[in-house]
């Protein structure tokens, strides 16, 4: 009776209480491999996916415009001169990469992990960067303004575009 007393009380919390945002999407398993091959992919489903598979990937210049890669992850990865205007990259995990003079134009990055990357003249013109964290991240003549960073979860130790330290 308690085992099922138990099983009851675990569900009713689950289906009331958990937070089903933050589920696994499924990517589009074709059009990761036209990423994976042309290094573009135009408005593409790459939500969920695994981006990199244990060493340093170079996506240089790719173009992902309009994709949604929400959840998606790829840590130590390098993006420089990517264009992710538009994307939807909420709760994706990008630390320790390379954004070197990427675009962001319109994109919402809410609840990303972006902590220790390289955005140096990354173009955030329009994006939503709300409770992304952006700890220790090198903003450095970023075009991204101090009302879209009070947002951040944490700028904490983060180079700004100005060159100062963000408050932690």
């Amino acid at each position: 009776m308690k085992k099922y007393l138990f099983f009851i009380a675990v569900s009713f919390f689950t289906i009331n209480y958990a937070d089903f945002s933050y589920a696994n999407p499924q990517y589009d398993p074709v059009q990761l491999r036209q990423f994976s091959q042309n290094n573009k992919c135009i408005s593409c489903d790459l939500s969920g996916a695994m981006l990199y598979y244990g060493s340093i990937m170079n996506h240089s210049k790719c173009d992902l415009n309009g994709s949604d890669m929400s959840a998606a992850s790829g840590g130590s990865m390098i993006f420089t001169g990517c264009n992710f205007s538009n994307t939807r990259d909420s709760s994706a995990g990008f630390n320790q990469s390379d954004f070197s003079s990427a675009n962001f134009e319109y994109a919402v990055l809410i609840g990303s992990n972006l902590s220790f990357s390289i955005f140096e003249n990354a173009d955030f013109d329009g994006a939503v960067v709300m409770n992304g964290d952006c700890t220790g991240a090198d903003l450095f003549r970023s075009n991204i303004t101090p009302a879209q960073l009070a947002t951040a979860k944490s700028i904490c130790g983060a180079i700004l575009p100005d060159g100062n330290k963000g408050k932690c």
